[in-house]
């Protein structure tokens, strides 16, 4: 009825609090407002084929021999033209991918602060 492709979209849609922005061939996924960081979590681009972009579950293997390191986001993959027997581990690293974007995003220390030693004191 659906293909590989088209259900691995319904399901992302599916999925509670999700955004879509549609830029050109590409279609960005996003858990609660696109402008909170670390909401992306999911990138799609129809380009000759479907290549999917994004962090993958731990552990899992892909059958399809074009998996490559994403460009642009550091511990994410680009999956191009999955097989169906990549479905289970595609929607597995979604549904990751999707569960990391609520984590919660700890801002850097802008400077490190220099700790200093002081002798101890006796208290009386």
């Amino acid at each position: 009825m659906f293909d590989l492709n088209e259900r691995l979209l319904y399901l992302a849609h599916s999925l509670k609090e999700v955004q879509a922005e549609v830029e050109g061939s590409s279609e960005r996924f996003y858990r609660g407002s696109p402008q909170k960081p670390g909401a992306l979590f999911l990138e799609v681009v129809e380009s000759g084929g479907i290549i999917y972009g994004l962090p993958p579950y731990p552990g899992c293997r892909f059958h399809t021999p074009a998996v490559r390191p994403h460009p642009h986001q550091p511990g994410w993959v680009c999956l191009a033209n999955p097989t169906e027997e990549d479905e289970e581990a595609l929607w597995q690293s979604i549904r990751y991918a999707y569960e990391r974007a609520a984590e919660p995003i700890h801002p850097p220390i802008s400077k490190p602060v220099a700790l200093e030693a002081h002798p101890l004191r006796a208290v009386r």
